[in-house]
């Protein structure tokens, strides 16, 4: 038996569902955040430098996230104030500010870690173990065809 190719409206219906789970994903984190007192992104920030080891620079920060140094350094800023992180100069660089969590932020990081994980355990009540490897199996196929097809629009100017 051939496999059919799927019908271009059932992918509009697998795209769209996709984009509703994530909207209700971040509306939910946000929620939770803002339970706790944060925005998402300290809430990221916060979350980032405690499963972190070592100290990041604000450069290392902004790279890592994708965000404008100003952004970081808003949120730094924000952050340091509420006593969850401190800056610390760089031993290597006068001019560069290391950033380390403090145990408040360590804390508060924790339980919104905790409270993260609950919500994300129930969006897949119901799911086994092998079903969940499978799903995030296909999510990473689409994900790699996304890329190839970013690819390929960069070099020949069209997807």
């Amino acid at each position: 038996m051939e496999a059919t190719s799927p019908k271009v409206s059932d992918i509009h219906d697998c795209i769209g569902t996709l984009i509703h789970i994530a909207r209700m994903h971040h509306r939910n984190i946000d929620r939770i955040g803002t339970q706790a007192g944060l925005n998402r992104s300290p809430c990221m920030l916060l979350l980032y430098l405690n499963e972190r080891g070592e100290l990041p620079s604000q450069v290392e920060l902004a790279s890592h996230f994708d965000i404008s140094p100003a952004c970081i350094a808003r949120t730094v800023k924000a952050l340091s104030a509420d006593g969850l992180i401190e800056r610390a100069e760089a031993a290597e660089d006068p001019r560069r500010n290391r950033i380390a969590i403090t145990d408040q932020g360590r804390d508060r990081a924790n339980e919104i870690g905790r409270r993260f994980a609950a919500f994300d355990r129930r969006a897949f009540d119901g799911f086994t173990a092998a079903e969940l490897d499978r799903f995030h199996a296909f999510l990473q196929r689409i994900e790699q065809n996304l890329r190839r097809a970013e690819c390929e629009a960069d070099t020949k100017g069209s997807v």
